[in-house]
Order: C-alpha cells, then sequence, then structure tokens
C-alpha cells in the first residue's frame, strides 16, 4: 500500500464548476444500498499532487496569463455498499473550514470477481458553497485499491491500509519515542504561554496509549508504519471538526531530529518545541 505522502485551492468550488464532466448512465441497484453487502466496503486513503485547472473542454484555464494552479490534497473515501462519504484536506488554507466532506451515493456500472466499477454523486457538507461533485470510482477488489476520477480533478489513487496484526495499541518503540513532544511552525509563545500559531500537534505516550493532536484533529494511534524517515500513523478520529469517518491517516516525515513535514501540510516546515 503507498502511504500518503501529501495529510487534514483557488477555490476547490470553481474546481467543481469548471472540471464538470457527467457521470457514466447506470442502473441503480434496487433495495437499501446501507444493507448491501459488498466486497469493495471500506475506508481508502490516498492524495493527489498539485495540477493546474481545466476548462470543461480540457484547455487550461488561463487568468491574466496565467495557469491556475490547485495545491495538492489528502482524500479518504469511506464505501459502505453504495452509500459514501468523502473527506478532503488540501495542502494549504484556501478551503473554507479547512477542509471538504461530502456525502452521497453511487451506482455500480460494472463488476468482476477482481474489479467493480461505480459512478457516484455526493453533496458538500462542510462549506457554505453546496457543490455536488460526480466522480468514477475504478475499485481493484484484490488488493483493495482504487482510482478516483472525474470532478475532484485529475485522476489519483487511494488504498485501504494494510490492518495491524494486533488490534490493540501500538507498542512503545524507541523510534516513536524519538518522535513525541510538541512540534509547531513557530515555537514563540504569547504571554499567556500558549503557542501562537494553528499549526501545530503534539505526540504523547500515557500509560502505553499513544496519541497524536494537532489544531482540531487528532486521537489514539492504533498503527504505525516506518518507511525510513518516514512514520505513517493510523488513529481514532476524535475530532467533531473532520466528519464522523471513524479512522484517519497522517504521515510525518523527518527532515532532521528536530524539523518534519506532516502530511496536508506539505509546503510548512514543524520544528520541535520545548514543552
Amino acid at each position: 500500500m503507498n502511504p500518503i505522502n501529501t495529510i487534514l485551492v483557488p477555490t476547490f468550488f470553481c474546481l467543481i464548476a469548471c472540471s464538470e464532466t457527467p457521470p457514466p448512465i447506470a442502473k441503480e441497484l434496487p433495495g437499501d444500498s446501507s444493507e448491501i453487502n459488498t466486497p469493495w466496503d471500506g475506508t481508502y486513503y490516498g492524495s493527489q499532487g498539485d495540477y493546474f485547472l481545466n476548462k470543461a473542454s480540457g484547455e487550461p484555464l488561463v487568468i491574466n496569463g496565467q495557469k491556475v494552479p490547485v495545491p495538492g490534497s489528502t482524500f479518504i473515501f469511506e464505501l459502505n455498499g453504495l452509500d459514501v462519504q468523502v473527506y478532503q484536506r488540501a495542502d494549504d488554507d484556501t478551503m473554507e473550514n479547512g477542509f471538504g466532506y461530502y456525502i452521497g451515493t453511487c451506482l455500480e456500472t460494472a463488476q468482476s470477481e477482481s474489479s467493480a466499477q461505480l459512478s457516484c454523486t455526493c453533496k458538500e457538507q462542510s462549506s457554505s458553497t453546496t457543490s455536488e461533485p460526480p466522480f468514477v470510482l475504478s475499485i481493484n477488489l484484490v488488493d483493495g485499491s482504487m482510482v478516483v476520477s472525474g470532478n475532484f480533478g485529475p485522476e489519483f489513487y487511494v488504498a485501504i491500509p494494510a490492518q495491524p496484526s494486533n488490534a490493540g495499541p501500538i507498542k512503545s518503540n524507541l523510534e516513536f519515542t524519538s518522535l513525541t513532544g510538541l512540534w509547531a511552525n513557530d515555537c514563540t509563545r504569547d504571554e499567556q504561554g500558549y503557542l501562537d500559531t494553528k499549526y501545530f500537534f503534539e505526540l504523547n505516550e500515557f500509560e502505553g496509549l499513544f496519541n497524536i493532536s494537532g489544531y482540531e484533529w487528532g486521537g489514539e494511534i492504533i498503527q504505525m508504519q516506518q518507511a525510513s524517515d518516514a512514520f505513517t500513523m493510523v488513529y481514532n478520529n476524535e475530532s467533531p471538526y473532520e466528519g464522523n469517518l471513524p479512522i484517519m491517516e497522517v504521515t510525518l516525515t523527518l527532515i532532521d531530529s528536530e524539523t518534519c513535514v506532516i502530511s496536508g501540510f506539505q509546503s510548512i516546515e514543524f520544528k520541535k518545541c520545548n514543552s
């Protein structure tokens, strides 16, 4: 599985309007989608890189002689039968409320033993500017991955993370211990001793439980994988600001022992602060 490497648009809603393409015509399956036992059920994580906004014709959108850049985003798709929830966090602060949250339904357009395709439409829940982006999910039923195409921009890859061998809390290890503490883009504190920035997060261990918490996000870490200097952590979502998705994922990449970047804030460097 590919870890998320980019976690939590001028504007994202312009993206929906400027690149709209209708979904394929499909026949909806009968019955309540929440009661359908489908092989694609699960929570998929992935990311989309930076790109330039296109018109509906496919030509680049140019304003004042310049192409319109769109920052990358982290996406989470939760599928339950034909019901879908989508969570998006852009790599900058241009999205209203800092994230996008969508709820919708899908139509099954194709299925075999190894793959399936769904045509979906969601309604935005997280912003005063309502959008209903149509998109297509091309699902690999063998490895639990899928390709997302349509009105979220250029197609991108998402996947269900490997399940931990032990469902309990992660075990203590020296690698995690070295990461514990408070990290922020600016460690300056105000007169009351609080950090004067919302770009911070804290990693801590207490009585064998591991937690990560930031500005309006975080929870108990239930799985961690390490690849060189990158640490991917899956945690229980305990924040009411991130929709009702049960679990989230974040990747921390060390630049050195005192500096890192985390997915969702790739343009921001975090320094380790004194507690």
